[in-house]
């Protein structure tokens, strides 16, 4: 277990109140098996609590074990309020890697709350099999084959899942339920040459390709075969690449990646450079990249450069700027007639297309972001709960109307003003199928107008309880769609037909409104 030092949680600590009166505190919750959409049965689940060893240090301790019944639900009465940790475990089975759940949640059970509800998914892992083969029909061995998720409208890369052996077969092993694309790998991924002649800009590179697979389905524990899958040889070409405004320290190292239009930021492959005036870029196949530079380590000041890349036929120049990293400041303001929280666990979350930051918030609402690059950002308020919402976010005295801030490279006096209100709108209601309530439903609530990435509330955990009833706090005045789920899902999940189907709700500032729900498949 990990010691954490005692004064960073002094306040934590004092916030631990005994239960008073007949309220009984309790962290209750389920464990699903995601794609079945059944409780999974016999899963081991752990307390924990931050407690003072000897040392007057604060120690995550576990208190109390338990598993889950027969319908996969497990249940922990408890004496006192306070910040607790849920892990959950069980032999052959694991996380499901896609908006499924984790494997361990936190609770914090106060006089507001002093049940919580949690939902956990773990998943029978299978398998996937295979054999590749070249255009003579030959298998090719040392060959890595990945796999993307099939069913989002987004790919997602999952990485690499095995390597072709002698014969050409594959397996790759512990995969979730869900549908697959499979994907052959060049024999050499694209790679960074610091050293080159101009002979090297010249050159042609040969390599293996294959087209993605169709989406193939995997039951959870099972094995499936995708057969035999043909590989033929092709061009990949070269990126000279040029950099200006470079300003190396000694020993100082780039991080460099080449993103294609399917590949998802995150999961961008990086390639470690050394800082210099160019370098050489190989094996690209032909298509369309966004090519990414970044100076420094996270905690360090930054410099990046983007740069739009079309590969057809040939090698291509590219040229590169650094520009230095932008940093934010900003406060927090009560709107009129509204009084301000006391910020001991609001932070802000800033995630843009290839980065996201944190910054920290001080007693008087003040907060910096740092190493930010110059592309827009969506901007979030973490740990508000539902006391309090955004009213309006202004970036140097102008209203930001989508949310959406764009830092400025190298700019120092960039400033946000975060407008809070403390009278929040609710959104109550059951969800039942027929005349029967639906147990424990997702209620997944989305603010119009909504675009594909926009952040999602309440679609991590339940929101209903066992009669199907409940309620959403912490929301500002406008237009929403309210839907009933049996399952969370991702916002690459929603779709103009899904929120066509969803209730409407249009909400006051302090107001209420109350809805009566039926289960929504996407």
């Amino acid at each position: 277990m990990k010691a954490l030092r005692l004064a960073p949680y002094l306040a934590l600590v004092a916030g631990f109140v005994r239960a008073q009166g007949d309220i009984k505190p309790e962290i209750r919750g389920s464990v699903m098996e995601p794609s079945l959409n059944f409780g999974i049965a016999g899963a081991e689940i752990t307390l924990f609590e931050f407690l003072l060893d000897a040392e007057k240090t604060l120690v995550r301790t576990q208190i109390a074990t338990t598993s889950t019944d027969t319908h996969g639900e497990f249940r922990f009465p408890i004496d006192h309020f306070g910040e607790y940790f849920v892990e959950v475990k069980k032999e052959g089975y694991s996380v499901p890697s896609v908006a499924s759940g984790d494997a361990f949640a936190r609770a914090d059970v106060n006089r507001d709350h002093p049940t919580q509800d949690l939902r956990f998914s773990l998943t029978h892992p299978g398998e996937i099999t295979g054999r590749v083969v070249d255009e003579d029909g030959n298998p090719v061995a040392g060959l890595q084959v990945g796999i993307e998720i099939g069913d989002s409208p987004i790919p997602i890369p999952m990485g690499a899942g095995g390597v072709t052996g002698q014969d050409g077969s594959f397996t790759m092993k512990e995969l979730p339920a869900g549908q697959y694309i499979i994907l052959v790998s060049p024999k050499v991924p694209e790679n960074v040459k610091a050293e080159f002649s101009e002979d090297d800009l010249k050159i042609v590179d040969q390599d293996i390709d294959s087209a993605p697979s169709a989406p193939v389905p995997l039951s959870p524990g099972a094995t499936t075969s995708v057969g035999t899958i043909t590989v033929r040889k092709a061009p990949y070409y070269r990126a000279h690449v040029s950099v200006a405004g470079a300003d190396c320290s000694p020993n100082e190292r780039w991080t460099f990646s080449a993103r294609t239009a399917k590949i998802s930021p995150e999961f961008g492959r990086q390639i470690t450079v050394p800082c210099g005036s160019g370098f050489l870029v190989r094996n690209l196949k032909p298509g369309s990249y966004l090519f990414t530079l970044r100076t420094g380590e996270p905690n360090e000041t930054a410099k990046w450069a983007l740069a739009e890349v079309e590969i057809r036929r040939a090698n291509v120049e590219v040229s590169m700027v650094m520009s230095q990293a932008a940093e934010i400041h900003g406060r927090f303001i009560a709107s009129e007639g509204a009084t301000l929280p006391t910020f001991q666990r609001v932070g802000i979350m800033m995630r843009g297309r290839f980065d996201s930051a944190v910054g920290a918030v001080d007693t008087e609402g003040k907060f910096t972001v740092r190493n930010l690059w110059g592309v827009p950002h969506d901007l979030s308020v973490q740990g508000l709960g539902g006391r309090y919402y955004v009213k309006e976010i202004r970036d140097n005295g102008v209203v930001m109307t989508d949310g959406m801030v764009t830092p400025v490279p190298g700019a120092q006096a960039q400033n946000l003003e975060i407008v809070l209100d403390d009278r929040p709108a609710t959104i109550t209601g059951s969800v039942r199928d027929g005349d029967k309530p639906v147990r424990k439903p997702f209620v997944l609530v989305v603010r119009l107008p909504f675009t594909v990435g926009d952040p999602l509330m309440n679609s991590e955990r339940p929101a209903g309880d066992d009669q199907g009833r409940f309620q959403i706090s912490g929301l500002a005045p406008g237009e929403y769609r309210v839907i009933a789920l049996t399952r969370n899902i991702v916002n690459t999940q929603v779709s103009n037909q899904l929120l066509m189907r969803a209730e409407k709700v249009m909400l006051e500032r302090g107001g209420s409104q109350s809805v009566s729900l039926k289960i929504v498949e996407p």
